[in-house]
């Protein structure tokens, strides 16, 4: 997953949530505006893991296939993604998260980053390591 959304709740907040307010792509605004597109007034997203996957049972987060996470440090969705992984680290699930450093949301659609070619290469290895590990197992 790259800078996944894990918890579309409004009234949710955390350190990394404050940099919404300043992000260039993923502005306070933009996460509003999305949640209200994706989410009903009358749903309530918190009790479906299906849309915040952060509130899932640990009965349903044992049954999660192995997990890999990319992300940047200065992500507004940061914080929901480590707690996503401490959750599923608990539970002794195979997870891996890497987190850039000073890099926001969806920094991989920056094509003139410094390490872009870097950034991209370890994605695409996660997930050939992820595709040999289906492989082993069929």
């Amino acid at each position: 997953m790259t800078y996944p959304a894990l918890l579309l709740d409004d009234s949710n907040c955390s350190p990394s949530h404050y940099n919404s307010l300043e992000d260039p792509v993923l502005h306070y605004s933009i996460l509003k505006l999305c949640l209200e597109a994706y989410v009903p007034k009358e749903y309530n997203a918190l009790k479906d893991p299906f849309i915040s996957p952060l509130v899932a049972s640990e009965e349903m987060l044992a049954k999660m296939p192995p997990i890999r996470i990319v992300t940047g440090s200065e992500d507004p969705l940061h914080d929901d993604n480590w707690r996503f992984i401490y959750r599923l680290r608990k539970l002794e699930k195979d997870v891996k998260m890497i987190v850039h450093r000073d890099l926001s949301h969806a920094f991989l659609c920056y094509q003139d980053l410094k390490k872009y070619d870097v950034y991209i290469k370890e994605a695409c290895d996660m997930m050939t390591e992820m595709a040999l590990k289906e492989e082993q197992n069929l």
